[in-house]
């Protein structure tokens, strides 16, 4: 998080008017950072568990499945900003001393962030039961400690719905 928001910073003050492609990142590098602040905040507060307090309902948002769907898209979106980065501290090599830092540090940062969305990405993959199954939409992340959230039988009806009424569900 603490990384991606490094790059966001980096962008927006550094690459603006000196390196234009690297501009057109600043979009989905901002959406990126934006959706790790909220997962971070939602798993300190314990938000991805069971959310109501009725006896036969549950609400959850499946922060594993989209955790992982911006694990996959982060080291395309990244690697791409490296790319850039690197495009432009050689097209730009002749300004000072300060811009190379700021070149460097945007690769760096952006590799950093390329990297760990990966691995977030590959770890939450490993940790599926059965890879026909794909059981990542239950998946409730704790920590280093992942349980599943599979309340009745009848789950299978409406895999993805964020709020299900089991007893009206079930027959």
């Amino acid at each position: 998080m603490i990384l991606s928001i490094i790059c966001v910073l980096v962008n927006i003050l550094a690459y603006d008017y000196r390196c234009q492609n690297i501009f057109l990142s600043n979009i989905p590098n901002i959406l990126f950072t934006f959706w790790s602040i909220i997962s971070f905040v939602s798993h300190f507060f314990d938000l991805q568990k069971n959310l109501t307090t009725k006896p036969n309902k549950y609400f959850y948002i499946p922060f594993a499945l989209i955790d992982f769907s911006f694990g996959l898209f982060g080291p395309i979106l990244y690697g791409i900003i490296c790319i850039f980065s690197v495009d432009c501290f050689f097209r730009k090599y002749y300004y000072n001393v300060f811009t190379s830092f700021q070149f460097i540090l945007q690769f760096t940062s952006s590799l950093g962030v390329s990297c760990l969305y990966a691995l977030y990405c590959l770890l939450i993959f490993v940790q599926t039961q059965n890879i026909k199954d794909l059981p990542i939409k239950e998946m409730i992340i704790e920590g280093e400690k992942i349980t599943y959230m599979t309340p009745t039988k009848c789950e299978e009806k409406e895999p993805l719905s964020v709020a299900i009424d089991i007893m009206e569900n079930c027959d």
